[in-house]
């Protein structure tokens, strides 16, 4: 079965660094890798072409052929009749302003073909996308979260993560060496973010943390208490040996620069979540040691206490734990496993149905 992936956007992950990198790279003739908002005139014509704002006042006889004229030499290539794997997975997929005009065109002209939505973010910070939307238009969803996966009744499926071969000599360039690193998005965690930040930076560790779409009030509550500096489109805050970097877009390729630069790397997921996050993958894939109020990572198949920290007060981290010796892990997540694990399972379903009386 030929498979496409429509994975994380050119903006999100530079071209496909990181969660795909083995489709992308696969060389593999039944496979195939679409970054699904692509750079430059395509995509202005791919959201001009499916946007709402200009299908609405086309008559819906002229808009498909208007839609199968704009996707005929890339994405309608394959005959219709064939048996295809679609395989969705970017972030904040649903925020494209063409996206569900693109998917239900694509359904209704591959009539033969399975679509799969896998999900690494948690169903409550989706933005239009709703669970009964992609249980309802998807043949499979599959999701890192086993609480979304019960609540909802997803496929739960541990994670995805490609290693980059030679990461750190690729992106280890820049001077971002730290004893702990942390990149995320606010959503509530600023307040155990900097307790853990000046916790760690009064023991003497060296930090680099990053955080995006925090609110004005933190940013002039900061700005009034500590030293700050204007840093690219944010600003970071100054804090003994250690830098706080407020509201500036951080590109996957700084992410990788600040994971190989560090000794290890702080996740704090949301209250309810309960699976491998990708900082958790990119822990286990590069190792690096890994600080966690996920207490759920002890039942992992890649834990060991050598490498994993579990705290759920910010006392109970071990700063000695930083420094002291790591142990070898030879996990492998990959999103080829993700394919063949979703080809498995729809298969399986199939069988189940036409054996049905």
């Amino acid at each position: 079965m030929k498979t496409i992936v429509f994975g994380a956007n050119d903006k999100m992950y530079d071209k496909g660094t990181g969660i795909f990198y083995d489709c992308i790279h696969a060389d593999r003739p039944d496979m195939e890798y679409y970054c699904f908002f692509p750079q430059g005139k395509e995509n202005r014509d791919l959201a001009i072409v499916f946007s709402n704002k200009v299908t609405k006042f086309i008559p819906a006889c002229i808009r498909k052929k208007l839609y199968y004229r704009c996707l005929k030499h890339k994405y309608l290539k394959y005959p219709r009749n064939e048996e295809l794997l679609f395989v969705f997975s970017m972030y904040k997929m649903e925020d494209e302003p063409y996206f569900y005009n693109f998917f239900f065109f694509l359904k209704s002209y591959y009539t033969h073909a399975k679509f799969v939505y896998y999900s690494f973010d948690v169903a409550s910070t989706w933005h239009h996308l709703t669970p009964e939307f992609v249980k309802e238009n998807f043949d499979l969803v599959l999701t890192f979260d086993r609480t979304d996966a019960e609540t909802y009744g997803f496929e739960f499926y541990e994670g995805i993560y490609s290693k980059i071969p030679d990461m750190k000599e690729k992106y280890g360039k820049e001077d971002l060496r730290s004893d702990v690193m942390f990149i995320g998005a606010d959503k509530g965690k600023f307040p155990i973010l900097f307790e853990i930040f000046t916790y760690l930076s009064d023991a003497g560790k060296k930090c680099d943390f990053r955080l995006v779409s925090v609110d004005a009030d933190t940013e002039a509550y900061l700005k009034s208490r500590f030293p700050c500096e204007p840093y690219n489109k944010g600003f970071r805050v100054l804090y003994k040996e250690s830098t706080f970097t407020i509201n500036d877009y951080c590109p996957y390729y700084k992410t990788l620069a600040a994971i190989a630069g560090c000794k290890c790397m702080l996740d704090v997921p949301l209250g309810t979540q309960n699976g491998s996050t990708i900082r958790l993958q990119e822990a286990v894939t590069y190792g690096k040691k890994l600080i966690t109020n996920l207490k759920e990572t002890a039942d992992k198949p890649y834990w060991c206490k050598e490498n994993f920290c579990i705290f759920e007060k910010v006392q109970d981290i071990n700063v000695d734990f930083i420094d002291s010796p790591m142990a070898e892990n030879d996990y492998d997540f990959s999103p080829l496993k993700m394919i063949a694990y979703a080809q498995k399972k729809l298969f399986e379903n199939e069988k189940r149905t036409i054996a049905a009386p």
